[in-house]
Order: structure tokens, then sequence, then C-alpha cells
């Protein structure tokens, strides 16, 4: 299947749906590219999530070039956001306003990383599924490496393999097993958990051993997508979800490209340039780190702050929130750990 070829972006459909001539692109007979099924281009298909349409219209595809596609990604983006910021948006996840600038700057990143070999290798239409996993694949009763159905084979997309990239099916994903899960059992019952856990691990190491493999000599593309530096793929998927993640975490993918684009060899200067205030924000070095002569400052901030965010849940007035759920809630370690890190030394 990855090795089939197609021309456009989209969604495969009969030549009976009913689209017209602007939404159809001939594919073979009795077929043709449509605009794309994948979830993140439906309202429906999210549950709570609005959609407004005032700042761009729906752009589902079918795309025929992958600056095309993207743009459809940045409106598609541009769709999730709504009319004006809500009062109660938390300070760091953004207005409105700094969201749309942030995503406007993706765009122009994106402009420029479509135009490096690399990301061009991995760029082409192929068939995906969206939600392949083990739930959504029946195989024979009789051999279980022959694949009888697949669930939702309707919603595959045509979309560029580097989309994909970050993704690991379920089955080579470790099993979780927790404390909770056990600590009410009795030893014999830990012990036979114990072998199960065992066996199930190395079952799953075998099934991403195997799915490695089965990339590199089945699906080529992928493989080498998922060779590449993330950061010159994620800003495509931070194109759609600027405003589901925050402004945050879209400027931490644009400052994290920014900082190494010589390091990845791209051409020129950066398209998004940090602003010294953004760089200082947290007043910490270029390695990430707190300087040495600001410690007790920053822990007597990270104590203020502290107990500023255990006022707020006290007061709430939130049944459901307690003084533990605030304080596992807490981002950082609490402030008493890190004074003893201080005092250490």
């Amino acid at each position: 299947m990855h090795s089939l070829q197609f021309p456009e972006y989209g969604s495969i459909y009969f030549d009976s749906a009913s689209f017209g001539a602007r939404h159809r692109i001939p594919l073979l007979d009795g077929f043709f590219i449509g605009p794309s099924l994948a979830p993140i281009y439906w309202a429906e298909c999210a549950p709570g999530e609005g959609r407004w349409y005032k700042r761009r219209q729906p752009n589902r595809g079918p795309w025929t070039t992958f600056e095309a596609f993207t743009q459809g990604l940045l409106d598609t983006g541009v769709s999730y956001f709504p009319p004006e910021t809500a009062p109660s948006t938390l300070e760091y996840y953004g207005t409105v306003e700094e969201s749309l600038e942030l995503l406007a700057a993706l765009g122009k990143v994106t402009a420029e990383l479509s135009k490096d070999p690399r990301v061009q290798m991995v760029s082409e239409p192929k068939l995906f599924h969206n939600d392949l996993h083990m739930r959504n694949i029946f195989v024979s009763r009789d051999d279980a490496t022959k694949i009888t159905g697949v669930i939702d084979w309707q919603s595959t997309t045509l979309d560029p393999v580097l989309l994909y990239a970050h993704m690991t099916p379920d089955l080579c994903i470790s099993p979780r097993f927790t404390e909770d899960l056990l600590k009410e059992e009795g030893e014999e019952e830990r012990n036979g958990n114990d072998v199960y856990e065992t066996a199930a691990t190395a079952d799953v190491d075998r099934c991403r051993k195997t799915w490695e493999l089965s990339l590199h000599v089945h699906a080529r593309k992928l493989h080498d997508a998922r060779a590449l530096d993330e950061a010159l793929l994620r800003p495509y998927r931070q194109c759609f979800s600027t405003w589901q993640y925050g402004a945050t975490a879209t400027r931490d993918v644009l400052k994290e490209l920014s900082a190494r684009w010589d390091e990845l060899a791209l051409p020129g200067q950066p398209p998004y340039q940090p602003t010294n205030e953004e760089l200082h924000a947290l007043d910490v070095g270029p390695d990430g780190w707190v300087p040495t002569e600001r410690w007790d400052d920053v822990l007597e901030l990270h104590e203020e702050f502290y107990n500023n965010w255990m006022d707020a849940a006290r007061t709430a007035g939130d049944e459901g929130m307690t003084e533990e759920k605030a304080t596992k809630m807490w981002p950082f370690d609490p402030p008493v750990s890190l004074g003893q890190i201080g005092r250490a030394g």
C-alpha cells in the first residue's frame, strides 16, 4: 500500500459521491480525490470544540501541491480561534490576537521549510488511516498474520508522510502497570502480574523491532520521516493545533527552530525571531537553567507564586479541588524541596 503513488492530497471517493467539479480531482475509473476526511477539518468530529469561519473559509481540499496542503492546515488552525478571548482564559494560554500572530509566524516558517530537500522528500501524499490501532484491525481466526478488515477504512486520507512521523501504533507501546492497580492484591497475585508484565513487555519489544524493520523495508518514506529531526516537522503539526495547545506551546516550537536554524543547515535567517522580552521572560541562561547568582531570588519568587496558586485553589469554591490535587497540578517541584536543593548546593 505504501508503494502506491497519488497525485494530490485529500481523500478517495466513489464517483457517485455528490461533490461539484471544484472538489473533484480524477483518479481512476470510478474514483476521484475529494476533500480530506481527516477529523481536524470537521467540527462535528471534535465534541466540545467550536469552529469559526469568519476569518477564513473552510479549506478541506483537495490540494494539488504541498504548499496548498500546508495552507489548508493554517486555515484550519484559524478556524479554531473564537471571536474573542474569553475572560476565563489563563494568561499563559495567550490571547486570540497573540496566538493569531504566532500562527502567522508559523506560516512564514513552514513556507521556508517546504523549500528544504529533506522536507520535500517526505511531503508527497500517501494513503493513511488516522486511527490504525489494534482495536480497529480484524485478523483471520486461523492466521493472525492475515488482515480481514479495518474499521473506519472509509476515513483514510492522502496526507504527506511527515504528518505521521511522530506516531507509533499501540502494539509498540509498553502496557502501563501502576501501583494503584496492584496495591490491594496479595503477594501471589502480585507475582502473577509480574510474570504477565515481563511477558507483555517482551512481546511489545518484539512488536517494536518488527515495526521499525517493516518501515525500513516496506514503508521507506515513513521510515525516513521518522529519522528526520523533529524540529523540522513539528511546525506543520502546530499549524492546526495552535489554539488547542496555546501560545506557550507554539512559541516554544518557533523558538526551538529559530535557535537551531544554523545547526539544522537551513539557509538564510529564521523567519521568526524571538524578541528580547520573550528570550528573557524567565531570565534563564541560553541552556535553560537559572543562573547560580539568581537562585535565591528565583526560589523566593517561586514560593510566592506557589502560595498564590494554593490560596486560589482553596478559595475557588470548586468542591472537586483539594490542596492535594492543587499540589499535583503544580507543574514544578514544591518550594520546600527546591529550597532543600539550594541549601544542599
